[in-house]
């Protein structure tokens, strides 16, 4: 579904961004650069989720996701 939407859209160029926000209490920021790994890791969770949403239905290999090979 998200790839026929992407395909009917205007345009030759194709582009996607995200926005991922969270208020001050969400997480302690001097845990988090302290190193907590718990902290980390649900950041790390999060900001995963987001680009796998952002980025559903482009081949890996285009993408911006972390697990992307880089040339």
């Amino acid at each position: 579904m998200a790839r026929g939407a992407i395909r009917l859209a205007p345009g030759a160029l194709k582009y996607r961004s995200a926005v991922l926000s969270y208020a001050a209490e969400d997480i302690d920021t001097l845990q988090f650069n302290a190193g907590d790994p718990a902290l980390r890791g649900a950041v790390n969770l999060a900001l995963a989720l987001c680009l796998e949403i952002g980025f559903a239905g482009v081949p890996v290999r285009f993408s911006a996701s972390p697990t992307a090979d880089v040339p």
